[in-house]
């Protein structure tokens, strides 16, 4: 969403907030769609407070197995995920599973859901085998239950494709990225960010090879996906920018 319609979102919830009694029965989601902008604008101690305020009002109307109660502690974990605070992170996440698990079993795609958000947790404290162990988990789930072009799908082959990179088997986290954009670019806008993220860890993995043309070209592609007035995008594009100039730097002359 770009910034303006961020603001714009921003400024009637604050309106609602203002005029909306504080036990009024929407007030809950409230507090939620707050949180979710926050999240969105990458105000990310603005986002736990209301997700957590939405998650202290919940706890005192619904039982503790509710399913609102388990979106709002995935919603939690996620901030804590991107915060780095991992410890957090996996009580939250888990906390969510346990009521996922409990309304649904074991195969729901929540429970992918969560699977893929603990592995991505794992993924960030180097534990590779257990961020492999959930993304598969996810990945079959996922499978099951949806069509193969589903773009759930292709992040879970995405996924695969990170740990796969960060454990050096660079041939495999190839062919699970090349798998995902296949999907990514059926299902996907051709400037969608999750494209744009596919393409630059395939040059990543090019540059980590040493092939400096191929990565410059996968490089290139993630940056004219990213380059949209989408303020979210913003920095994503100044990184890979970056990251152009420095396989750039690698290359004989002749070469660039």
């Amino acid at each position: 969403m770009k910034m303006n319609k961020l603001d714009e979102a921003e400024k009637h919830l604050r309106y609602l907030q203002d005029t909306m009694p504080d036990n009024h029965k929407d007030v809950i989601s409230l507090y939620s769609k707050l949180g979710d902008l926050a999240f969105a604008k990458d105000d990310l101690t603005k986002s736990l407070h209301w997700y957590q305020r939405a998650l202290k009002r919940k706890n005192q109307t619904l039982k503790w197995d509710d399913l609102n109660i388990a979106d709002s502690y995935n919603s939690i974990g996620s901030v804590f995920a991107k915060q780095k605070a991992h410890e957090e992170a996996h009580k939250s996440y888990n906390k969510a599973m346990e009521i996922w698990k409990r309304n649904f079993g074991d195969e729901h795609l929540a429970i992918a859901t969560c699977l893929s958000n603990i592995g991505t947790v794992y993924d960030s404290e180097k534990r590779y085998f257990d961020a492999h162990q959930c993304h598969n988990q996810a990945l079959m789930i996922r499978r099951k239950h949806l069509p193969p072009d589903h773009p759930d799908v292709a992040i879970s082959l995405h996924n695969l494709g990170v740990v796969h990179k960060n454990i050096g088997d660079l041939k495999k986290a190839l062919q699970y990225f090349e798998e995902s954009l296949l999907i990514k670019q059926k299902s996907l806008s051709f400037r969608h960010p999750s494209i744009a993220l596919t393409w630059e860890n395939m040059a990543s993995v090019y540059e980590q090879d040493l092939a400096f043309q191929k990565a410059l070209m996968y490089y290139e592609k993630a940056a004219e996906c990213y380059s949209s007035e989408d303020a979210s995008t913003k920095k994503k594009l100044a990184n890979v920018e970056q990251k152009v100039q420095r396989v750039k730097s690698k290359m004989p002359k002749r070469s660039r």
